[in-house]
């Protein structure tokens, strides 16, 4: 960074101070004056593409159904991480602030604790959102017919069946499929995806039951 009459323009980094790079690649502290006039655009939450693949196999009664579902080429800022290692005291810290800068402990990536300390948007917070995840999956098993006749039924199946088992992705936070926190009063929606703050993720459930018809 250069003053208006060409001169390269001091800066002076504290040990332990966030650091940062401006849109010409120049390092700069988070305290500086002219922070905020280097903001650049950064990310897209718009997935390159996205999809799903379903199937069902059937086998002598029995029968395995499952539903996956991708998305691939966006980005997430992660508002919650920046939200859970700044002076907030409404919230839960995360883990990665007991690695923060010391003393005794200059080889973090994580900036010195501050109680005045307010984390800046950035490119620390942002992350590949593509994920894989195992949507539904079911299996189940009919019972023969003449057990059916037997017990008087039409039919009778035996099942079990997951959803959002498994989640694939380089994702740190607790879900790629965000669900924006809203102010109490207003509707929940995702309308402001891809920038997570304070959300439930969504729930894994296992169900089994039985299905009978007389």
């Amino acid at each position: 960074m250069f003053n208006t009459d060409g001169s390269p323009k001091t800066v002076l980094v504290k040990a332990g101070e966030e650091i940062f790079y401006d849109k010409n690649g120049n390092l700069m502290p988070g305290s500086h004056p002219d922070f905020y006039e280097h903001r650049v655009p950064m990310g897209n939450p718009v997935p390159k593409f996205m999809g799903g693949l379903t199937n069902t196999f059937s086998y002598k009664g029995f029968d395995l159904s499952f539903l996956f579902v991708f998305v691939y080429g966006n980005t997430i800022y992660d508002d919650d991480a920046k939200n859970q290692i700044g002076s907030f005291t409404s919230t839960a810290q995360r883990q990665e602030i007991l690695d923060a800068w010391t003393p005794d402990n200059t080889d973090t990536d994580v900036p010195k604790l501050d109680i005045n300390y307010t984390p800046k948007n950035s490119s620390r917070f942002l992350y590949d959102a593509s994920f894989l995840r195992l949507r539904n999956i079911s299996f189940g098993y009919n019972i023969p017919k003449n057990l059916c006749d037997k017990l008087m039924l039409t039919n009778m199946r035996v099942y079990i069946s997951g959803q959002n088992l498994l989640t694939f992705t380089k994702f740190p936070g607790w879900d790629p499929e965000v669900l924006r926190n809203v102010q109490p009063g207003s509707q929940a929606s995702n309308v402001s995806f891809a920038a997570p703050y304070l959300p439930t993720p969504q729930a894994r459930f296992v169900t089994a039951g039985i299905n009978i018809s007389f």
